[in-house]
């Protein structure tokens, strides 16, 4: 990460500049590592949030019905 933010410091996909299309590349190679840890089919269905937070409010407005409930269970391992 902060080599990335140091030497490129960029935002992909923002313009076709040579830093622009290098983070590009990035993302995109990540993407495919990712698809094949986690046993994807789309490399297109991995997206990168900014935090957690982000996340889970993205799964939340995806798959949490209106009048659904949801059930937040902590695990403690011992």
């Amino acid at each position: 990460m902060d080599n990335c933010q140091r030497k490129i410091g960029v935002s992909p996909g923002r313009g076709s500049y040579r830093k622009a299309v290098k983070a590009e590349k990035i993302v995109q190679e990540t993407r495919k590592l990712l698809v094949q840890l986690f046993n994807i089919e789309d490399p297109e269905s991995v997206v990168f949030t900014t935090n957690v937070t982000e996340s889970l409010n993205l799964v939340l407005k995806v798959f949490l019905k209106e009048g659904g409930e949801l059930i937040w269970a902590k695990y403690l391992s011992a």
